[in-house]
Formats: C-alpha cells, structure tokens, sequence
C-alpha cells in the first residue's frame, strides 16, 4: 500500500482459475483462484486499494481489455498476510 503513494505497481497471480478468468464484478474472494502448486502466470498492475462492507481489496488493471472484468479491471480481496487472493 505503502508503494502504491509512488504509482501502480506489478504484480503477478495465478490466472488459470476459471474464477478469474470469467470475472465479471465484485470483490473476488475465492480461495480456489490460488493453488500452491501452480506457479503465477500473469502479470497485472495494482492502481489502488479500497474497503467495502468490511473488506479490503486490491484494484488491479487487467492487459485483456476493457470487456473484461470492471472496464479491464478487477477487485481482488487482500488477505491476512497482504496478498491478493489469487497468489
């Protein structure tokens, strides 16, 4: 959070998971978008971070175009540890 005071910042997540691959909208939280075994795949870049009803999530911008998603973006729920859900 700290960084992004600066501008976007990179990041890479696992992208397979159908969960992520068809988002539509919302705040992606579901544990299945991230599996230990598989590595991160995608690069996407974190323009900012937000809370709604108590949860708190990255906002990343997405390089497969404005259908995709929120207008080419998604909402990604920060876990405990800071990361995002899909890695």
């Amino acid at each position: 959070m700290d960084a992004l005071q600066h501008g976007p910042v990179l990041t890479n997540i696992q992208a397979r998971s159908d969960y992520f691959k068809f988002y539509t909208g919302g705040i992606l939280n579901n544990q299945c978008c991230f599996d230990t075994t598989q590595a991160l795949d995608h690069t996407l870049l974190i323009i900012g971070w937000g809370v709604q009803g108590g949860k708190s999530y990255w906002v990343l911008r997405n390089s497969w175009g404005s259908s995709w998603g929120e207008n080419g973006h998604i909402r990604m729920t920060i876990t405990k540890d800071g990361f995002g859900i899909c890695g």
